[in-house]
């Protein structure tokens, strides 16, 4: 949906006419086509795995870590500029997870992807009632619905249809 919506603002405002297809570069093109092919199915596939077996607080940094491992391609791969204040920020994002990830496993153990099977539930026997005189209550017939005469249901299903 956030796609489409760009897609509508850059054409009110124009962006289409000033597009040069010439101008994207075969590196460029390349990290498109992963970012939308193999790393998002990397990505998504590694989500949906930590989401089944991790808190979801511990689950949710990883839109913490996700754009310093970026950075860190970036510099490693893509030659970027890399300076004192990149590497605080990155100190300080990866400190703050390491507390909330330390911090959850020692409060409580990560939740299994696996649902144990229901057992049944375990009944006593019934014992019989007694009263006062110690001898067993009288036990009335168990009701099951109204007595229907037998005439009331019908014979064939073509008593059914004949009305």
């Amino acid at each position: 949906a956030g796609g489409l919506l760009m897609l509508v603002g850059a054409a009110a405002t124009g962006e289409f006419g000033r597009f040069d297809v010439g101008a994207i570069s075969t590196a460029s093109l390349l990290g498109w086509l992963w970012l939308i092919g193999p790393g998002a199915m990397v990505g998504f596939t590694a989500y949906i795995y930590a989401n089944s077996r991790l808190p979801n607080d511990v689950v949710a940094t990883y839109a913490y870590v996700n754009p310093v491992i970026a950075v860190f391609l970036g510099v490693l791969i893509g030659r970027e500029s890399f300076s004192m204040n990149i590497v605080a920020g990155g100190a300080i994002i990866v400190g703050s997870v390491a507390i909330i990830v330390t911090s959850h496993r020692r409060s409580r153990p990560p939740r299994s992807a696996t649902v144990a099977p229901a057992q049944p539930a375990t009944v006593a026997p019934a014992q019989p009632a007694t009263v006062a005189s110690g001898q067993p209550a009288p036990v009335a017939p168990a009701a099951v619905g109204p007595a229907l005469p037998a005439t009331a249901a019908p014979a064939a299903v073509s008593d059914l249809t004949a009305s």
